[in-house]
């Protein structure tokens, strides 16, 4: 974005959206498995504290809305790239807020997986 390069910073975004995607699809792969093959519930898990489901549930969840939202975000930042909006106005500061807003959901990442697949 920040050497005007329409068709790198266009495949860029879109890569990164769709990666984006793939996590929310895992995610849901992963619920999917906790609800029906393990039996896990907001109110409940059989596996040990009852309290892991709705922890896990909520801070996941609300983490997978984050992502889905830059997902969709990306995606028309990066559509408004390949127009040229930008080039019009000479100023590509909103593909560096898309970054920012990107890498703040990343790092959250971080810490959630640090905290629910680590410990």
């Amino acid at each position: 974005g920040y050497r005007r390069n329409k068709k790198v910073t266009v495949l860029l975004m879109a890569a990164t959206a769709l990666l984006g995607a793939t996590f929310v699809g895992m995610q849901a792969f992963e619920w999917t498995k906790l609800i029906v093959d393990e039996g896990v519930r907001p109110w409940g898990n059989p596996m040990g504290a009852p309290q892991f489901g709705s922890a896990f549930f909520m801070i996941t969840g609300f983490h997978g809305l984050h992502v889905s939202a830059g997902v969709i975000y990306l995606s028309i930042i990066a559509n408004r790239v390949r127009r040229g909006d930008y080039d019009k106005k000479g100023n590509y500061e909103t593909v560096e807020i898309a970054g920012l807003y990107w890498h703040f959901v990343d790092l959250v990442w971080v810490f959630i997986f640090a905290f629910f697949y680590l410990w």
